[in-house]
């Protein structure tokens, strides 16, 4: 059985721990499997060049709730992507 997660709409096992981010809005069968997603950025060096790109879309895409925490960590992350793709040549 597959959960759904209400904010990117990924469909992941359901966590045995149930344990979600404190502001980032995300189930806990999402916020798990970003975790293993982070553990194999973590355990390869070569993945360290896209670990920014990783951290800023998926907190872009698990926003939570309009307090100052997120909108202002929601905004780092946003400027954090932009700045990735302007430089890269990537950004219209």
């Amino acid at each position: 059985m597959l959960e759904k997660c209400h904010s990117c709409g990924a469909e992941t096992p359901p966590s045995p721990t149930g344990v979600t981010h404190a502001y980032l809005d995300a189930s806990p069968g999402c916020w798990a499997r970003y975790g293993e997603v982070l553990a194999r950025e973590y355990a390869n060096a070569q993945y360290f060049a896209v670990h920014s790109i990783t951290v800023d879309a998926y907190s872009v895409q698990h926003p939570g709730h309009p307090t100052p925490q997120e909108i202002n960590s929601l905004n780092l992350h946003l400027a954090s992507l932009y700045a990735h793709y302007q430089k890269s040549g990537r950004a219209t």
